[in-house]
């Protein structure tokens, strides 16, 4: 990954994986194929605590924070 590099998904409100740009499919490690219709967890870095994926999604439902950044 370098600074230049913009990892772009959508789901829909059950998390599933509705689009991607090129830089998020390559970083993943998967193909589209098998990524579409996928939900969004199946990138999950182990590392990183459920709470905070929790966390993410429940602003992003309540709309207090836009996915960028």
């Amino acid at each position: 990954m370098n600074n230049d590099c913009e990892i772009i998904s959508t789901t829909n409100l059950k998390g599933a994986l509705t689009s991607a740009n090129e830089d998020f499919i390559r970083m993943s490690g998967y193909t589209w194929e098998e990524l579409e219709h996928k939900n969004h967890n199946i990138i999950r870095h182990p590392d990183v605590p459920p709470e905070a994926y929790a966390m993410l999604w429940e602003s992003l439902k309540a709309g207090t924070l836009d996915g960028h950044g």
